[in-house]
Protein backbone atom coordinates (compact mmCIF):
# COMPACT_ATOMS: atom_id res chain seq x y z
CA UNK A 1 0.00 0.00 0.00
CA UNK A 2 1.30 3.53 -0.87
CA UNK A 3 -0.54 4.35 2.18
CA UNK A 4 1.73 2.81 4.66
CA UNK A 5 5.07 4.98 3.99
CA UNK A 6 3.07 8.25 5.03
CA UNK A 7 0.87 6.36 7.90
CA UNK A 8 4.37 5.03 9.36
CA UNK A 9 5.36 8.33 9.91
CA UNK A 10 2.46 9.87 11.93
CA UNK A 11 1.21 10.12 15.44
CA UNK A 12 -2.20 9.17 16.68
CA UNK A 13 -3.21 6.82 13.51
CA UNK A 14 -6.66 5.67 13.70
CA UNK A 15 -7.98 3.86 10.92
CA UNK A 16 -11.65 5.13 10.45
CA UNK A 17 -12.72 2.40 7.45
CA UNK A 18 -11.76 0.48 4.38
CA UNK A 19 -8.10 2.53 3.17
CA UNK A 20 -9.51 5.74 5.41
CA UNK A 21 -7.34 7.14 8.30
CA UNK A 22 -6.92 9.95 10.51
CA UNK A 23 -3.92 11.22 12.13
CA UNK A 24 -1.69 14.06 13.75
CA UNK A 25 -1.11 16.36 10.70
CA UNK A 26 2.75 16.57 11.44
CA UNK A 27 3.18 19.90 9.36
CA UNK A 28 1.51 21.86 12.51
CA UNK A 29 1.63 22.24 16.18
CA UNK A 30 -2.02 19.39 16.41
CA UNK A 31 -3.15 18.12 19.32
CA UNK A 32 -6.30 16.45 17.71
CA UNK A 33 -6.25 14.47 14.54
CA UNK A 34 -7.08 16.47 11.69
CA UNK A 35 -5.29 15.22 8.77
CA UNK A 36 -7.43 12.46 6.50
CA UNK A 37 -5.12 9.64 4.79
CA UNK A 38 -7.46 7.83 2.19
CA UNK A 39 -5.60 4.89 -0.48
CA UNK A 40 -7.95 5.28 -3.37
CA UNK A 41 -8.69 1.73 -5.86
CA UNK A 42 -5.87 2.47 -7.95
CA UNK A 43 -3.32 2.77 -4.78
CA UNK A 44 -2.67 6.70 -5.26
CA UNK A 45 -2.87 8.20 -1.50
CA UNK A 46 -4.73 11.44 -0.56
CA UNK A 47 -4.02 13.55 1.80
CA UNK A 48 -6.29 16.21 3.56
CA UNK A 49 -5.29 18.51 6.22
CA UNK A 50 -8.35 19.90 8.01
CA UNK A 51 -6.15 22.88 9.44
CA UNK A 52 -5.41 24.09 6.08
CA UNK A 53 -1.88 22.65 5.80
CA UNK A 54 -1.05 21.77 2.17
CA UNK A 55 -0.60 18.11 1.01
CA UNK A 56 3.69 19.18 0.12
CA UNK A 57 3.99 20.77 3.84
CA UNK A 58 2.47 17.52 5.36
CA UNK A 59 5.05 15.63 3.17
CA UNK A 60 8.14 17.48 3.91
CA UNK A 61 7.35 17.42 7.51
CA UNK A 62 6.71 13.18 7.38
CA UNK A 63 10.40 13.42 5.54
CA UNK A 64 8.57 12.01 2.54
CA UNK A 65 8.19 13.04 -1.49
CA UNK A 66 5.33 13.08 -3.75
CA UNK A 67 6.38 9.42 -4.96
CA UNK A 68 5.26 8.67 -1.60
CA UNK A 69 1.45 8.71 -2.34
CA UNK A 70 1.58 6.46 -5.50
CA UNK A 71 1.86 3.19 -6.47
CA UNK A 72 5.58 1.72 -7.86
CA UNK A 73 5.15 1.61 -11.51
CA UNK A 74 5.72 -1.17 -13.43
CA UNK A 75 8.57 -0.48 -16.03
CA UNK A 76 7.05 -3.23 -18.53
CA UNK A 77 3.78 -1.98 -18.03
CA UNK A 78 3.79 0.53 -21.14
CA UNK A 79 -0.39 1.31 -21.63
CA UNK A 80 -1.58 4.25 -20.97
CA UNK A 81 -3.94 5.16 -17.94
CA UNK A 82 -6.93 4.69 -18.60
CA UNK A 83 -9.63 7.39 -17.68
CA UNK A 84 -12.33 6.55 -15.96
CA UNK A 85 -15.41 6.95 -17.85
CA UNK A 86 -17.82 9.94 -17.14
CA UNK A 87 -20.99 9.17 -15.55
CA UNK A 88 -23.79 9.99 -17.95
CA UNK A 89 -25.44 12.07 -15.39
CA UNK A 90 -22.54 14.31 -15.41
CA UNK A 91 -22.52 14.31 -19.09
CA UNK A 92 -26.08 15.43 -19.43
CA UNK A 93 -26.08 18.30 -17.12
CA UNK A 94 -23.20 19.54 -19.28
CA UNK A 95 -25.20 19.17 -22.29
CA UNK A 96 -27.97 20.62 -20.74
CA UNK A 97 -26.41 23.67 -19.47
CA UNK A 98 -24.75 24.43 -22.98
CA UNK A 99 -28.50 23.75 -24.26
CA UNK A 100 -29.09 26.88 -22.18
CA UNK A 101 -26.50 28.63 -23.87
CA UNK A 102 -27.25 27.90 -27.39
CA UNK A 103 -31.01 29.00 -26.40
CA UNK A 104 -30.17 32.23 -24.94
CA UNK A 105 -28.02 32.95 -28.34
CA UNK A 106 -30.59 31.81 -30.79
CA UNK A 107 -33.35 33.84 -28.91
CA UNK A 108 -31.04 37.23 -29.43
CA UNK A 109 -30.51 36.05 -33.35
CA UNK A 110 -34.47 35.48 -33.53
CA UNK A 111 -35.24 39.09 -32.10
CA UNK A 112 -32.83 40.44 -34.68
CA UNK A 113 -30.03 41.07 -32.34
CA UNK A 114 -26.47 40.05 -33.24
CA UNK A 115 -24.31 38.56 -30.87
CA UNK A 116 -21.18 40.04 -29.56
CA UNK A 117 -17.27 38.49 -30.33
CA UNK A 118 -17.59 37.23 -26.67
CA UNK A 119 -20.97 35.88 -26.88
CA UNK A 120 -20.53 34.15 -30.49
CA UNK A 121 -17.12 32.68 -28.29
CA UNK A 122 -18.69 31.53 -25.85
CA UNK A 123 -21.39 29.94 -28.60
CA UNK A 124 -18.73 28.14 -29.63
CA UNK A 125 -17.33 27.07 -26.35
CA UNK A 126 -20.92 25.54 -25.87
CA UNK A 127 -20.74 23.43 -29.23
CA UNK A 128 -17.08 22.29 -27.99
CA UNK A 129 -18.29 20.86 -24.91
CA UNK A 130 -21.51 19.17 -26.03
CA UNK A 131 -19.67 17.56 -28.90
CA UNK A 132 -16.99 16.54 -26.31
CA UNK A 133 -19.66 15.11 -24.02
CA UNK A 134 -21.18 13.24 -26.53
CA UNK A 135 -17.93 11.50 -27.74
CA UNK A 136 -16.87 10.45 -24.12
CA UNK A 137 -20.42 8.90 -23.87
CA UNK A 138 -19.30 6.95 -27.37
CA UNK A 139 -22.64 8.79 -28.37
CA UNK A 140 -21.40 10.32 -30.82
CA UNK A 141 -17.62 10.57 -33.08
Amino acid sequence: MAADALLAQLDQVKQTGAGRWVARCPAHDDRSPTLSIRETEDGRTLVHCFAGCQTGEVLAAAGLTWSALYPPRNPHDHHTRKVPPVPYADALRCIAHEAWVVLVCAAQIERGGRPSDAEVSRLSTAVERITTACQITGTFR
